[in-house]
Order: structure tokens, then C-alpha cells, then sequence
């Protein structure tokens, strides 16, 4: 089944704190979003929390549909705006995110 393609887009984002990311969206709406739970549930995002300090690098993508950190080896780690905009309204993660 293919999904809809999102239409949401970020403006700007910057880290607050070790976990938190404050957002704006093209339409102008902000948000401080703690990525707590993300960062914990998620193997990808592990050199985060061993290294909190590379949390505060967070830059958009080119086409600002996603957030991206550089891991430790270059790699980019990156979480998609669609991800950020469920966490911000409280919504569940998407079906592949959720626990098995």
C-alpha cells in the first residue's frame, strides 16, 4: 500500500537542550518538540545519547523534509518531518516505528 506523500515542510529548526528541538514550519506554527523517546526507541539514533553533544549540530535536509544530524563515522542520520509533525500532535509513531 503506498501512502500519500506528506506536504509538510520546515522552515527552520535548532536543538534545545540535549533532546529537544525547536521547530517552524512553512506555515508559520512552532513547536519544541522532545526527541527523548525517539532517541531511545531507535538504534539509529544511539550515538545521540552517547554523545549528547552532536544533538546541537541538527540541521534541515535540502528540502527541508527532514531533520539530520552526521554521525560520529559521516554517516547522516536523518528523521523525517512527517515523524516530528505526529510527535508534535501527540499522534502514535507510524506502523514500522512501533515496537514488534
Amino acid at each position: 500500500m503506498l501512502l500519500p506523500q506528506s506536504t509538510r515542510i520546515l522552515h527552520a529548526v535548532s536543538a534545545v537542550g540535549a533532546t529537544a528541538l525547536h521547530v517552524v514550519w512553512d506555515d508559520g506554527t512552532a513547536a519544541t518538540l522532545d526527541l527523548v523517546s525517539v532517541i531511545a526507541r531507535h538504534q539509529d539514533f544511539a550515538f545521540l545519547q552517547a554523545q549528547s553533544a552532536l544533538f546541537a549540530t541538527v540541521s534541515l535536509t535540502p528540502k527541508r523534509r527532514s531533520v539530520t544530524w552526521m554521525m560520529p563515522d559521516g554517516t547522516p542520520c536523518s528523521l523525517h518531518v512527517d515523524a516530528l509533525w505526529r510527535l508534535q500532535h501527540g499522534l502514535p509513531p507510524p506502523i514500522a516505528d512501533m515496537p514488534a
